[in-house]
């Protein structure tokens, strides 16, 4: 569950805090323009959290940021949705940037993209998002309940600091590739799951699997 994830952060930010503490030195610095992190897999299925192969990098520029990861260890040919986590001042979290930061407005969730695996439980996500407001048509949460609440268009703010926001992209498992529900298990939340009726249309269980953590930039943290 996304639920999970998030009440989950303040760990997961702290395993990859002390990663770039180490690595920081040996980030690319292209520019004042732009950064670019790599980041690890962690599994968000039980705790406590353990890392896994899958392998990240974020590209963060003025004006957007740019993911693209390759997925490992997760259920062979099968569908997979990808989601934005974003805190945009991680600092000013009240609760660990945690459930109820998101309720309060400090962070949000929404889609990124898809991916489906092959034979091997193998797949790749590439994605980038625009600095402003959460794009038109994409799925979003505040995740107030195990469902998830539809976020208010007057609150949302999407991504508002390129170089000090907490990134964390998700990918969630929507079960066998089916090609009469693939459409919803690759574009929403519920696609493919049983345990969203009516809105889901299958009978598999869903749940977010894995996650790959961007902290913020030091200098932009504040």
């Amino acid at each position: 569950m996304l639920k999970k994830l998030i009440g989950a952060i303040s760990v997961l930010g702290l395993m990859a805090g002390m990663a770039a503490a180490d690595n920081q030195q040996s980030w690319p610095k292209f520019s004042e323009s732009a950064q670019i992190q790599a980041g690890v897999g962690i599994s968000v299925t039980s705790f406590p959290f353990t890392p896994k192969p899958s392998v990240g990098v974020l590209l963060r520029e003025q004006t957007r940021i740019s993911f693209d990861g390759s997925f490992t260890d997760l259920s062979p040919d099968s569908a997979y949705s990808a989601w934005w986590t974003i805190f945009n001042n991680p600092a000013k979290c009240e609760f660990g940037c945690t459930v109820p930061d998101i309720e309060m407005g400090a962070g949000q969730i929404f889609y990124a993209g898809a991916m489906l695996t092959d034979e091997q439980g193998r797949g790749r996500v590439t994605t980038a998002l625009p600095a402003g407001r959460i794009p038109q048509g994409a799925a979003r949460f505040s995740e107030a309940n195990d469902f998830g609440v539809m976020i208010d268009p007057l609150s949302e703010t999407g991504l508002r600091r390129p170089f000090g926001a907490l990134v964390v992209l998700v990918v969630r498992n929507h079960g066998p590739i089916n090609p009469e529900t693939l459409t919803s298990q690759v574009g929403t939340y519920t696609g493919g799951c049983a345990q969203y009726p009516p809105e889901g249309d299958g009978e598999f269980e869903c749940f977010d699997e894995q996650g790959i953590l961007f902290e913020p930039i030091p200098r932009y943290s504040q």
